[in-house]
Order: structure tokens, then sequence, then C-alpha cells
């Protein structure tokens, strides 16, 4: 798995530029309808949720619109969002290879609702792309490991345009500072990894850290 996850990782610069330049293609779908909604709800779990809290932290405040994240979990059995029809309210779903069966679950009860629905995911003919009423899809390619990471700076990168787009926000500074960031993903890289070469003592640690992990785990 670690040579894979190295191959995913060296991948990232090649994906994100290719979803910059593709920018206007990829949210080409996107219904005027959509446009300026009151409250968006986002469901994801895994690490498409972290992105998913990573862009709420970037635009809530700049798009002056309620954001609210939540696992498809919690917003199927204990959330009041999807289970009170807005005509403002609009369900985003991320997944990147658009099979979760709980976020299924989330855009069944969005569409009874009437509830409008976007799928992010990097397969436009999985179940969650049919099923949404907007598919938007991701060219970041398959990731079949355990931790996302070109699956993950995918997601952000996505979302975060893709919002832009909805709140009629100009995206040409974003793109100029994500293209620079992008540029420097190599040498950012090679730096971690000669980082945690000379820092190889936390491996030994990591038994004792999920030990520890996994005692909290259990008391919550």
């Amino acid at each position: 798995m670690e040579n894979k996850m190295w191959t995913y990782i060296d991948e990232q610069k090649d994906v994100l530029t290719n979803i910059l330049n593709q920018e206007e293609k990829i949210l080409s779908s996107l219904p005027d309808a959509f446009i300026n909604k009151k409250e968006i709800i986002i469901t994801a779990s895994g690490s498409s949720l972290n992105a998913a809290m990573l862009v709420k932290t970037m635009l809530e405040k700049e798009i002056g619109c309620l954001i609210q994240v939540e696992t498809p979990f919690q917003l199927r059995y204990y959330s009041p969002l999807l289970h009170l029809p807005h005509k403002h309210k609009l369900l985003i779903v991320l997944s990147q290879t658009g099979k979760s069966i709980g976020t299924l679950e989330c855009l069944q009860i969005a569409k009874n609702n009437y509830i409008p629905t976007i799928a992010i995911t990097a397969d436009n003919k999985s179940p969650i792309a049919i099923q949404a009423d907007t598919h938007i899809n991701m060219p970041c390619g398959k990731e079949p490991v355990g931790p996302k990471t070109k699956g993950f700076t995918a997601t952000v990168l996505t979302l975060h345009l893709m919002i832009m787009k909805l709140f009629q926000l100009s995206s040409q500074s974003i793109i100029k500072e994500y293209h620079q960031s992008i540029n420097e993903l190599p040498q950012n890289i090679q730096h971690a990894k000669k980082w945690c070469e000379e820092h190889n003592e936390w491996e030994s640690k990591s038994n004792e850290y999920c030990w520890i992990w996994n005692q909290l785990s259990n008391c919550t």
C-alpha cells in the first residue's frame, strides 16, 4: 500500500492542475436555479468530511450563507435539516467512489422533501452520481487505499470552485493562488518526506499512539 500511496501523492499536481484548467467544463452542468441558495447542507464521511469542513471555514463568511456539514448518519437520524422542506436549501453530497449507502439514503430523503441535490464524485456512473439532480465529475481517478491524498485535495478544490460559482464570485485570484501552491507541491512533498526520515522516532511510537487513540475512542 505504501508504494501506491506515494504514487497517488505524486499524482496530485497533475490532478489539481487538470481540475483548474477544466473548471468551466467541470462546472458547466450547474443549473441557474441553484444560484444563491440561502442554506447549503453538505454531507460526507472520512476524508470527504474533512474536505467539506475546510471549505466551510474558507467560504462561509465570504458568501454570507450558512453552510452546515453533517455525516450521513447524523443527517439521516438526528438532524432535522433534510426533514424540513425549504425551497432555499441545497444538499451537496461528497463521495469519491460515489457508492456510500448512507449518502444515497440522504439523497432520497432530500428528494422526498423537494430539496435539490448536487453530487461530487470521481465516477459519473456511480449510484450517487445517478441519483443526484446534478452531478459534478471530479477527474481524480481511483484511489483504492485507506488514507486518501489526491481524492482529498481534489475534493477541496472542486467544492471550493463550485460554491464560488454558485454564489457568483470571481475565481480568478483564487485560481492563481491554487496554481502557485500546486506548483510548489513536489518540493513540499520532498521536504515532508525528508522531515519524516529525520524524525523516524515517530514510527516507533505509532503502536503507542494507536493504543491511546483506541482507549479514548472507547470512552466516547
